[in-house]
This record gives C-alpha cells, sequence and structure tokens, in this order.
C-alpha cells in the first residue's frame, strides 16, 4: 500500500458520507446497483445509509464518494524564482527529466513536460493527504503547473507558491549542476536582506503604484508583521544581585508585544491606525487591493494580491488575482468572479515586473 493513501473506509465514515446533502437517492440508487440490488425511490435515506454501510467496501466505493463529497483543490498563490546561470533548452529538458524520474519513484507523483515556442511546461498531478480531516476528505488531488520561460541570460521559474514547488526547483537545481558541472545561480523577490520595516513597507506601497499599465483604486486589506525583540542576555552577575543588597534583583518581567495586525476596510493604506503601527516598528506583509486598467475608459476592477509568505524574513514572495468585477454602467459593477485564464496571465506577469522594478528602486535607487 503506497504511504499516504486511503483504499477504504470504515463503516461509520460509509454512512455519516451517505447521509450527507450532497448525497442524494440517485447516488444511492447507483451504489445499490453496482450490488446489483434495486431500491424503491420511497425508501428512507438513512435506512438506506445504513444497510449499505453494512456491506463489503472496496476502493471503487471510496473513489466514488470521494469525489462527490470529498475536499477540493482550493486556487494557490502564484511565485516565481529566476536561474541567473546561462542554461541550453537541451541541459534543462535533460534535467527536468532526471527530476521526474526522480519525482516519479520517490514521490509516487505523476509528471508531465511539454515544450511550446520554448517555454517549458511542466504538469505535476500529486496527493495530499490530511489525516486531521475524515475519511472522505483526508486526500486531495493536485495539480501544480510550473513554467520555464527562457531569458536573455537564464530562466524564470513560476509556479504555486507550495512545498511541491520548493522541492521540484531544489532537486532541478541539483540536477543541472550535475549536467553542466556548474553551480546554479538563483534570485528571488525577497527583502531577508533589508530588514528595515520602513524600506519593507514601501515595497508594497510603491509596488501597487509601480503596476503597468494598471491604475490603483483603493487598498481594502493590509497585513502588519513586527518582529519580536531581542530578549536582553543576563549575566552571572544580574542574576546574583549586589553582595551589599538585602535581597536580588527580580527578574525582568516579559513586556508585551503585538506581533501581527490587519486591518480591512476602504482607503486601509492612508488609515491613521496603518500609519499609528508603522510608527511602532509594524511593516506591511500582505496586501490586497482594487484597480482598474488605465488604458480604458470603462474598465472593470481588478482584486489582487500579494504577500510575503515568510513575514520575518520578508521572502517567499507570492500573488494571485482575486477576481474582477466587470464593469454594467456608471459606479456599478458586477459581483467579482474569477478572470480569465489569458487575462490572469498578464496581470501576473505585470506584478512580477512590478515587484522586480521596485526591488531595484528600492535597494540600488534605480529604476
Amino acid at each position: 500500500m503506497k504511504i499516504g493513501s486511503i483504499y477504504y473506509a470504515s463503516d461509520k465514515a460509509m454512512f455519516d458520507a451517505l447521509t450527507q446533502r450532497k448525497v442524494t437517492i440517485a447516488h444511492l440508487r447507483e451504489l445499490f446497483l453496482s450490488r446489483g440490488i434495486v431500491i424503491s425511490p420511497d425508501t428512507d435515506k438513512e435506512a438506506l445509509a445504513r444497510q449499505f454501510s453494512s456491506f463489503f467496501h472496496d476502493y471503487a466505493d471510496y473513489q466514488k464518494l470521494s469525489l462527490l463529497i470529498g475536499a477540493h483543490s482550493v486556487r494557490e498563490r502564484t511565485t516565481n524564482i529566476s536561474i541567473t546561470t546561462a542554461v541550453t533548452a537541451d541541459d534543462m529538458m535533460k534535467s527536468l527529466e532526471s527530476t521526474k524520474e526522480f519525482f516519479e519513484a520517490e514521490e509516487n507523483d505523476v509528471i508531465d513536460i511539454s515544450s511550446v515556442d520554448g517555454v517549458i511546461t511542466c504538469t505535476i498531478h500529486y496527493q495530499k493527504t490530511d489525516f486531521g480531516q475524515s475519511e472522505f476528505r483526508q486526500v486531495v488531488q493536485k495539480q501544480a503547473v510550473i513554467t520555464f520561460e527562457p531569458l536573455r541570460k537564464g530562466w524564470k521559474i513560476s509556479g504555486p507558491m507550495n512545498d511541491k514547488f520548493k522541492n521540484l526547483s531544489a532537486q532541478l537545481q541539483s540536477q543541472i549542476e550535475i549536467m553542466t558541472s556548474s553551480e546554479v545561480k538563483v534570485s528571488e523577490i525577497s527583502l531577508s536582506a533589508y530588514p528595515d520595516p520602513e524600506l519593507r513597507t514601501r515595497f508594497f506601497r510603491e509596488l501597487i503604484e509601480r503596476l503597468p499599465k494598471f491604475k490603483q483604486v483603493d487598498v481594502i486589506d493590509v497585513a502588519t508583521f513586527n518582529p519580536k525583540l531581542k530578549e536582553v542576555d543576563l549575566t552571572v552577575d544580574d542574576l546574583q544581585g549586589d553582595e551589599d543588597e538585602e535581597f536580588p534583583p527580580e527578574s525582568p518581567r516579559p513586556t508585551t508585544h503585538i506581533t501581527k495586525a490587519q486591518l480591512s476596510g476602504q482607503g486601509v493604506l492612508e488609515s491613521e491606525q496603518l500609519l499609528a503601527l508603522e510608527a511602532q516598528g509594524f511593516y506591511i506583509c500582505k496586501i490586497l487591493w482594487h484597480a482598474k486598467d488605465s488604458n480604458q475608459v470603462d474598465s472593470d476592477i481588478y482584486v489582487m494580491e500579494s504577500q510575503f509568505g515568510n513575514k520575518s524574513a520578508c521572502s517567499d514572495f507570492s500573488y494571485i488575482i482575486k477576481g474582477v468585477q466587470h464593469y454594467q454602467s456608471h459606479g456599478v459593477y458586477g459581483a467579482r468572479v474569477k478572470a480569465s485564464p489569458p487575462e490572469e496571465d498578464r496581470i501576473k506577469k505585470l506584478i512580477v515586473r512590478a515587484a522586480e522594478d521596485t526591488i531595484k528602486f528600492l535597494t540600488t535607487g534605480k529604476t
């Protein structure tokens, strides 16, 4: 049995699943027909569930119910890194093939690799298991699409911000070094070398203003972070106190320290509350904002989000297009819906460009 997989569920789990709203009499009829049993539509659903859960079950039964009531994969934020070392397309493909063999053997993943117009796409099909969920929600079928776009020198790698992307990137770098016998250099959007809270906050303020072809409308959500102060080191003499003192000094009491604060509403970026937090050492680590296409008079409203996953180091930069509100009439917009894939890809590339330009501006002063 493959580690992390589930091939059957208990009788109780089967009963609980069959009595959920998503499972209708029609679904139960199909399950009973697979056993060669015809049921009446007037039979009580709970009675049918109790009877079917008493049968022997196999993996096929588990799969049917998992697809019906199981957990579904949620959209993930996108991240990217750049390999700044010159790597030919042939070496990249060979390194990816070696990485594919490793993941399919060690992780039991299924990986498809294709190349169109020089852009390589690597699609990973894998399972994620969470044993804290009920039996039919413990295994989620997931898919990670990672693209490799050639640059003038190196490659830009984009994919979902998760452990699968990090593990594949690390393994790929090792394979490239083996193939080319040279060290691979990687760059990413990060402020880990710049701890100044004012500079870290400026990154997000500059980012939304520098986004090409878009004009910021409003910032509706901001998450801030304030790293813990370094603890004071006490010497032995401090703990023992002065010999002339009747009682040794008391140990210092822990001080109050707020690490995280999140603000939601309208005009959050210029609110007094956010400015007060920044004055106390907080810096922005995630921002959610509305923007319009600056080239369109009746533009839709786009909802975008970017963040640093590692708040203390300001690394693991990621972004996502939350959706779009289509223009209906002057000042009236529809409900938020998912943006089309081509539109989403276009905006993501613009966010990456704006983030890279902002990092360069803040760290070197050059635009």
